[in-house]
């Protein structure tokens, strides 16, 4: 705490701005880091329905091959199927990424299980269409010998019994219903042993149509079981199973889509959370920063207060500084002061000197003036005398007018007592100008101490 106390508010609010700025990048990083996070789960959520998609995609194909029964849509199912796998292996390492797929390998295994399953179920199926395809070939195949064996008849015709045979066999494929093959193995057996029962049939001719209904028949129970392997219904055969297959993979499915939506939201609040607390965290410490700084500048500028206020009271003492211990925070402003002090006390100290040197020459000027004084007085008195002396010579010069000779011995005594009186005036006219020139001196002193006192006031 002395440590912070000595700090200067310079200082501590440049470390407030760098510690709120760190703790942004800190709380930004932690943004970052959460956004790349919930960036991933959006992923994995994503390409959950893609695998859902192509789920539903590979039933439909399914669904289309069984009912058109062409090649196209075969190879379309194996085409999405084959999406489908590569999907299923890139959400694997999306989960993987999560650091979901502990809680989810048993789905993902199932899941695997399951598509290998149902693309077999498929393969099979196709395998059987195509074995129901050369069956019933066959089986068109027989019916049409049996027709044309009947044909070779003379005075024999079992078309007719035929035919309600043939009839319970389009029943069946239509309707794919176990009863019309009851039906149909009766009338068979009827045909069989009337045929077989007929007399006056000769031996080759009873042989070839026999051979004939019973490759009908073979083929007809070929289909039946091959069908019935298939699946007469959607719940039955290889159809049955495929549908189950599907079914659970769906549900696998699933179970991964609420899995990573479930993750998702999670972290989403989670995310909300630490935010929200970093928030607060980094408001409190601003806060608090901001408050001491407040502080510390208001105790600076208390103590800052009264020492100017004492520097107030002791206006006459310029020799007073401003104690910079107290006033850290304010050390600049403390300086600044001090050195204006001194600066002024400098500047009192030069004008102390004027004033001295200015009084010396007041006084030098009272002196001179005084003096002036005598020596005007002197040549007053001698100015005085020289016109008494000058009327005196008048006279004299009038009373001796008519006296010559005496008139030339006064003459160059008046000449003596001029020249005396032109030496005195140049003297006096000396003063005068050194005294005019002492006075502009002396006003020059008084101006400028003038300006001092107000620039000190």
């Amino acid at each position: 705490m002395f440590g912070l106390k000595n700090l200067s508010i310079n200082f501590k609010l440049k470390s407030l701005l760098l510690f709120a700025v760190l703790l942004f990048i800190v709380v930004l990083g932690l943004v970052v880091n959460y956004a790349k996070i919930l960036k991933n789960a959006n992923r994995g959520y994503t390409e959950t329905l893609i695998v859902k998609n192509y789920a539903y995609r590979i039933g439909r194909d399914e669904y289309r091959y069984r009912e058109y029964g062409t090649e196209k849509y075969a190879d379309i199912f194996r085409k999405n199927f084959l999406q489908l796998t590569y999907s299923v292996a890139q959400l694997k390492e999306r989960f993987e990424q999560l650091r979901l797929y502990s809680d989810s390998k048993s789905e993902f295994e199932a899941l695997s299980t399951t598509l290998t399953n149902y693309e077999k179920g498929f393969e099979q199926f196709i395998d059987t269409k195509e074995k129901l395809r050369k069956a019933q070939q066959k089986m068109n195949e027989a019916r049409s010998r049996f027709i044309e064996e009947n044909g070779k008849l003379h005075g024999f015709n079992f078309l007719d019994s035929f035919l309600l045979i043939v009839n319970e066999e389009y029943n069946y494929l239509i309707s794919k219903d176990t009863q019309t093959i009851n039906q149909f193995m009766e009338r068979y057996d009827l045909l069989f042993k009337r045929v077989e029962n007929t007399a006056g049939l000769n031996r080759v001719s009873k042989e070839a149509i026999l051979y004939s209904l019973q490759n009908y028949e073979s083929f007809f129970s070929k289909i039946t079981e091959l069908t019935t392997f298939v699946g007469s219904t959607q719940t039955s055969g290889v159809i049955g199973e495929m549908r189950g297959e599907l079914y659970s993979a769906h549900q696998k499915i699933d179970v991964l889509i609420k899995r990573v939506d479930r993750y998702k939201r999670k972290y989403v609040r989670e995310v909300e959370k630490n935010s929200l607390i970093a928030q607060i965290i980094l408001s409190m410490i601003f806060i608090t920063l901001l408050f001491l700084a407040v502080k510390q500048v208001l105790k600076s500028y208390k103590a800052l207060h009264e020492e100017t206020s004492s520097i107030a009271i002791n206006s006459y003492n310029l020799t007073h500084r401003v104690d910079k211990s107290p006033l850290l925070g304010f050390a600049s402003v403390v300086d600044n002061l001090n050195t204006f002090l001194s600066s002024l006390t400098s500047y009192m100290r030069g004008e102390r000197e004027v004033l001295q040197n200015t009084q010396v020459v007041i006084k030098n000027f009272e002196d001179e003036s005084i003096k002036s004084k005598d020596e005007s007085e002197m040549i007053q008195h001698l100015s005085e005398d020289t016109q008494q002396r000058t009327k005196d010579i008048k006279d004299n010069l009038e009373k001796l007018a008519g006296l010559s000779s005496k008139t030339e011995k006064i003459i160059p005594q008046v000449k003596n007592n001029l020249e005396v009186v032109k030496s005195i005036f140049p003297q006096t006219r000396e003063r005068i100008q050194q005294s005019d020139a002492l006075l502009e001196t002396i006003s020059t002193n008084i101006k400028v101490m003038n300006n001092s006192v107000n620039i000190e006031m």
